[in-house]
């Protein structure tokens, strides 16, 4: 028994962890958007991994867009959403919720997806090791409800796995959950 679990464990750490946690609300079926907009995401990850992959708001709001994407979902497109942030002088980097559904109407989205990094980074902790996690939500600009919210956590004991692979294969988790729980779109 003792070999089964450890040789259990061995595999897990091996092949990869995961975690997807999603919450669907009622008023989805009701609201179905049609156009979603990625905004920029928010980077909280630690300050000295921050400094390491200041790319990684970037990388994991860009996976999240070609998970999307490979499913039928109409996204807004991204240098849109840019032309609009440069006119009205905002950041092209977190928005508050608020502003961020002013964005979305700006580009005639029906609802914007909003999410935050909160771990992205490679290391050598007993090997090679990297671990992605972040979470996004979608909100119906019109009324400003939440329409789902979900958390996403990748990590993997190969040296092979950036975190720009992981941030690709939570976000086509993330979004097979939502899939999983709504139908397509």
């Amino acid at each position: 028994m003792r070999r089964f679990v450890a040789a259990s464990i061995l595999l897990a750490l091996l092949v990869g962890c995961g975690q997807t946690r999603m919450y669907v609300s009622p008023d989805l079926p009701a609201l179905r958007p049609q156009a979603y907009a990625i905004l920029p995401f928010e980077d909280r990850n630690a300050t000295s991994d921050r400094t390491r992959y200041p790319q990684a708001a970037a990388v994991v709001a860009d996976a999240l867009e070609t998970a999307f994407l490979k499913t039928g979902y109409r996204l807004v497109e991204r240098g849109r959403l840019e032309q609009v942030l440069d006119e009205f002088g905002l950041a092209k980097s977190a928005l508050t919720e608020d502003v961020g559904i002013k964005v979305g109407k700006m580009v005639n989205a029906d609802a914007v997806i909003l999410g935050t990094v909160m771990s992205y980074y490679k290391g050598a902790w007993g090997g090679r090791y990297g671990t992605v996690a972040f979470s996004a939500k979608a909100v119906h600009v019109e009324s400003g409800k939440i329409l789902w919210k979900g958390t996403q956590s990748k990590s993997h004991w190969d040296y092979r796995y950036d975190p720009a692979i992981l941030a690709a294969m939570a976000a086509e988790e993330l979004v097979d959950e939502l899939l999983a729980q709504v139908g397509t779109p």
